[in-house]
């Protein structure tokens, strides 16, 4: 595989299979690894290269990752380990900061390249690994800066376009969020729990002017009531008791240069909404305890599973600030309303297997796809985790007996087509005919009048009108 992820060719070691050695399906494997890294080591001299590895004795080996940076932080190319590592598949490369993979700064890795070469370093990963690496930087001429800067936004490839997999609304969404970017206007994200808006929101600090400075998310729902202010301010050395004799920076400062992501917002207590509107207005914080004022300078990012305007005038939400941070709403679909749904879970089934491609079989992505996800993406990136990881080594599609259990049961009393008969009832009127697809949609679903007109795609009124009518007509 080249460094952007696309076959290059094929090692072919071919002979009689009387003479085959169990051993030569490992070679072969090595041998392909050593000339991905090789490649790699060869086509990314400029910008920045990593070289990572779970131990710091693993880099250097045929089983390290590599990573090709440019010199402003965007994944230009990766070998299969690193991708594995950074929990990507080659549809990121070119279009995914390394700052929303890895907690680090593209500036400590260039000057770690530049004056301490060849010596490792640890790095945490967004996912919460730690890996050691070590950084080889060259910096670029100055005529490929001036073509770089030269090259118009908007024939650049940004992170929003990478996590579009052409669903119109969500599409509709991301050009909304665009055009607001780097612009003094406050973003609340709605959305119900699952849908992907804490990914939109990193999307966005990571095509936004922003995206060198820090992404700070906090989940207003997580955190506790009596530690939330804390939290969000800082404090000063030994405000209250248990506190750190240093004091502590707080979330919102830590924030300052790039963006603030507040998930759960309308779960935020009342008292605090107060505090953080006073904040949101002189864009200045004061720890608690005391201490200097310091000035603040983000982009605010809200997001919320709430219809906070119900909130408001029902005083479960300050309107004050509800109008201070609804500049722009943007709504999330949920994955039941989706009509990318089997472009979207080859992305994340990708994403889940670097290694190889895994597949869902054809019986299992017709159920899926109708299926309602309560707990929309974050359910369907786990169920899909689960049975990636019951698949076996020689297997490559995901079927019935790889799903989970509970999954498998809600997926076999989905709601499926209705067959009507293809033999021409005696009647040939549209009215008996649809009287008898009735008949056939109630038998299906067990009684169930519901279920009973979504399978035939109208109302649960129309249902019960139609039949209404024919059992007058038979009383008659």
């Amino acid at each position: 595989m080249s460094a952007d992820g696309s076959l290059m060719g094929v090692l072919d070691i071919s002979g009689d299979q009387h003479n085959g050695h169990p051993h030569t399906l490992g070679l072969v494997s090595t041998a392909a690894r050593m000339i991905e890294n090789r490649l790699m080591s060869a086509s990314s001299r400029r910008g920045i290269r990593l070289h990572m590895h779970a131990q710091v004795e693993g880099i250097g080996t045929v089983a390290e990752g590599i990573v090709a940076i440019s010199e402003d932080g965007w994944l230009m190319g990766a070998n299969r380990a690193a991708m594995a590592f950074l929990q990507l598949s080659p549809c990121h490369l070119g279009k995914t900061q390394f700052s929303s993979v890895a907690d680090v700064r593209m500036d400590d890795l260039l000057t770690r390249g530049l004056r301490k070469p060849g010596q490792a370093l640890q790095i945490r990963l967004r996912n919460g690994k730690l890996v050691f690496g070590v950084v080889h930087a060259q910096a670029l001429k100055p005529s490929i800066v001036e073509v770089r800067k030269a090259t118009p936004p908007e024939q650049q490839l940004d992170a929003l376009s990478c996590l579009d997999t052409g669903d119109l609304r969500w599409r509709g969404a991301a050009d909304k969020a665009r055009r607001v970017l780097d612009k003094p206007i406050p973003i609340l994200i709605q959305g119900e729990s699952g849908v992907g808006k804490e990914y939109f929101a990193r999307a966005m600090h990571d095509t936004s002017s922003r995206r060198t400075g820090p992404f700070v998310a906090i989940n207003c729902a997580a955190i506790p009531e009596n530690l939330i202010e804390a939290e969000l301010f800082g404090y000063a050395g030994g405000a209250f008791t248990g506190a750190r004799k240093e004091g502590n920076l707080g979330r919102l400062r830590e924030a300052n240069g790039g963006t603030l992501f507040l998930d759960e917002i309308g779960d935020m207590p009342l008292g605090m909404q107060t505090r953080l509107l006073r904040v949101l207005q002189e864009r200045c914080v004061t720890p608690l305890g005391g201490g200097r004022s310091m000035d603040v300078d983000f982009a605010l990012v809200c997001a919320t599973h709430s219809r906070l305007r119900e909130e408001t005038e029902k005083g479960r939400f300050r309107s004050d600030l509800y109008y201070r941070i609804n500049g722009l709403t943007i709504q999330l679909p949920p994955l039941r309303e989706r009509t990318d749904f089997q472009a979207l879970t080859q992305r994340l089934l990708a994403g889940l297997n670097p290694e190889r491609e895994i597949h869902l079989g054809t019986d299992v992505l017709q159920r899926m796809a109708k299926h309602s996800w309560p707990g929309n993406l974050r359910q369907l990136a786990n169920v899909l985790r689960t049975s990636s990881a019951m698949l076996g080594p020689d297997e490559d599609r995901i079927e019935w007996a790889h799903l989970p259990d509970d999954i498998t049961e809600d997926l076999a009393q989905a709601p499926v087509a209705v067959a009507i008969e293809t033999q021409a009832p005696t009647s040939h009127n549209l009215e008996e005919m649809a009287l008898s697809a009735m008949a056939q949609a109630l038998e299906s679903s067990r009684g169930n009048v519901s279920q009973a007109a979504r399978m035939l795609g109208i109302s649960r009124q129309t249902m019960y009108r139609k039949m209404g009518a024919r059992t007058c007509a038979a009383g008659s």
